[in-house]
């Protein structure tokens, strides 16, 4: 709903007490942004991910519940009960009213005028109702304003028509939920999902990991709510990617590692894990337990060359350059041995070590 500007939006109830309760509507309705919510106070710069305001976004839909809840004006009340009554949610009915509300603050800030509440209030009236299907741009407006079509309401038509997606934010996609315009009418949950990694993301990269991994949890816990193996284990990797970039974290990466090694059947995915295990033993300060385990990695699989390449990036890592080139020129001495990726990242390692 909300595209990328600067704007002060008009402010909230002055009352403490109603203002909760406004927003607290409000983040029902978009779990998947409290976490943003409760930490934009102390982020850096401008809230926005993939040219879309959450902050704002909120900000909006919280007038416009104000409007409903105090009547005021009364036209977005009425609008509100005859949305509802026609079939929509209240999230939808209250996104409709907010997508209104913010079409008239851009144009009122970009043409440095005043908020035209006229003109507003005889739009509510048309919000969500049986609009003509064509409406000729010299014919007179139909919310009866007397002015012809082009000159009035034109510019804000589709805002008017009835939308069960209203209210929707959708940050991303590509992560948990997959397509084009459409994918807003996809599962609340997935998108609920795909919301909080995007947000994860802009966390971790804008110094709040704490409040990151937080966004991270709730996937999971959502996941296995749903007792979907599937997510619960894109759930699991996303905190453990997190996890390996953030040593403190190492602990923490352990146990949901030891988890996707219990939920995985592929040998070459349980490889990996195992791998991943190593480093994060490494990263906890357990240098010797992560070398233990890549021998039994060896032990296990020994016909699985990318663990001896993931060792050497650990040997490396670890001041320990001399056994690290040993290992990758081992490897690369036995090119069929090799599949494409490991034998470009062991040469790519090995030019780095020798170059340094």
């Amino acid at each position: 709903m909300c595209s990328r500007y600067r704007t002060r939006v008009p402010a909230l109830d002055s009352d403490i007490e109603s203002e909760t309760s406004i927003l607290s509507a409000v983040l029902a309705d978009h779990p998947d942004l409290r976490i943003l919510w409760d930490a934009h106070t102390h982020l850096p710069g401008e809230i926005v991910i993939n040219g879309v305001n959450s902050i704002l976004h909120i900000l909006v839909e919280a007038i416009a519940e104000r409007q409903v809840v105090s009547g005021d004006p009364p036209e977005a009340r009425k609008a509100f009960e005859r949305m509802k009554h026609a079939g929509l949610s209240s999230h939808a009915a209250r996104g409709m009213i907010a997508g209104l509300i913010l079409w008239y603050i851009s144009q009122a800030l970009g043409q440095e005028a005043s908020f035209d509440a006229e003109s507003y209030a005889r739009q509510l009236r048309l919000l969500g109702t049986a609009l003509p299907k064509r409406v000729g741009r010299n014919d007179p407006c139909p919310c009866g304003s007397q002015r012809k079509f082009k000159t009035c309401c034109e510019p804000v038509f589709d805002l008017l028509k009835a939308r069960k997606e209203a209210g929707v934010i959708v940050l991303g996609n590509g992560k948990y939920i997959f397509g084009g315009p459409g994918m807003a009418m996809a599962d609340p949950g997935l998108i609920e999902m795909e919301n909080r990694s995007w947000i994860a993301t802009f966390l971790e990269t804008n110094g709040a990991p704490e409040d990151a991994i937080a966004c991270l949890r709730e996937n999971l816990a959502y996941a296995e709510r749903k007792e979907a193996n599937a997510l619960i284990v894109n759930a699991l990797q996303d905190i453990q990617v997190f996890c390996m970039n953030h040593r403190k974290y190492a602990s923490a990466g352990l146990e949901v590692t030891g988890r996707l090694i219990a939920l995985t059947t592929g040998q070459e995915d349980n490889m990996l894990y195992r791998c991943d295990k190593a480093d994060l033993l490494a990263a906890k300060g357990s240098v010797h337990e992560a070398e233990r385990e890549y021998q039994d990695i060896f032990a296990f699989c020994p016909h699985y060359p990318f663990a001896r390449y993931r060792y050497a990036l650990l040997l490396d890592q670890y001041d320990r350059a001399g056994e690290a080139e040993a290992i990758l020129k081992a490897l690369l001495e036995r090119p069929r041995d090799l599949d494409a990726e490991t034998r470009e990242s062991a040469r790519g390692l090995l030019d780095h070590i020798r170059t340094r």
